[in-house]
């Protein structure tokens, strides 16, 4: 039986591994008939993305983890090219301050941006990139941190991807009623969300891969993606927005050309 191990939530308000939970889950069940039964758990211990990678490498620990699509990783582990989110990773809307909208209401493009403090986590694949962008950086030990940090206005926004940001504020807006989606802005960061397995489980990860191939062939990943994220698609409503794009200089150079099966274009 092949026994996946993943790495735990950050914190107990941390929903971000639901939806690619569910698409492994059903792409480990399209392979049953062809390699047996299988089992997903979660490892006790929460990483920052550096241990992940390292316990993954060793493959003791754990066999699975998530990440965005990166050179070191690829070096490291073995990544599975089939994009979990379908592109929507890639579009960042900006949680900030209420106390600070007025802040954004004439920012046009990257040079505009560059001033405001965003808020990141420490080796965040956002972190390097913005940090290479010319953005002014303030980071954050944990992810339940920077929520409290954006209250107390120790920055200007939070780059929060458009399959996170709404339910990030449903679920803290009892302890930070301030917080808010600016509603003029969007950033475009090429960010494609890979499954990687350690080296040790090449099976395993030849099995993902055929799962993931097959649930986005017989319209399953299309299905629970919809079920997951039509709702904040429809909120963010991208074509309103003014949309910065920011190099993503950590994608592996052979990455996959866009497959519009998995991509969506809002």
């Amino acid at each position: 039986m092949d026994r996946l191990i993943l790495p735990a939530d950050t914190s107990p308000k941390d929903t971000r591994w639901q939806f690619p939970i569910k698409a492994l889950t059903k792409a480990m069940q399209a392979t049953e008939d062809t390699d047996g039964p299988f089992s997903i758990e979660r490892h006790r211990l929460s990483m920052h993305y550096d241990r992940a990678l390292y316990e993954l490498s060793d493959g003791n620990l754990i066999n699975v983890t998530i990440a965005s699509a990166n050179k070191r990783w690829d070096q490291r582990a073995i990544p599975v090219c089939v994009p979990i989110f379908r592109g929507l990773k890639s579009y960042r809307l900006l949680l900030v301050n209420s106390h600070s909208l007025h802040s954004f209401h004439d920012i046009r493009t990257l040079e505009d941006l560059r001033p405001c403090r965003a808020g990141v986590v420490y080796q965040w694949a956002t972190e390097n990139i913005l940090d290479k962008a010319g953005c002014k950086l303030v980071r954050a030990s944990t992810y339940e941190g920077l929520f409290s940090m954006l209250a107390a206005r120790r920055f200007d926004y939070i780059p929060r991807a458009v399959s996170d940001i709404y339910r990030e504020i449903e679920i803290r807006t009892k302890k930070n009623p301030d917080l808010r989606v600016e509603p003029t802005l969007a950033l475009y960061i090429p960010n494609p969300q890979y499954f990687y397995v350690a080296p040790a489980f090449p099976r395993l990860a030849d099995r993902i891969r055929r799962g993931m191939g097959i649930i986005a062939a017989n319209g399953t990943q299309e299905r629970i993606f919809h079920e997951a994220f039509d709702e904040a698609i429809r909120r963010a409503d991208l074509n309103h927005r003014r949309i910065i794009r920011i190099e993503n200089p950590d994608l592996p150079e052979d990455i996959p050309p866009d497959d519009p099966i998995l991509r969506i274009r809002p």
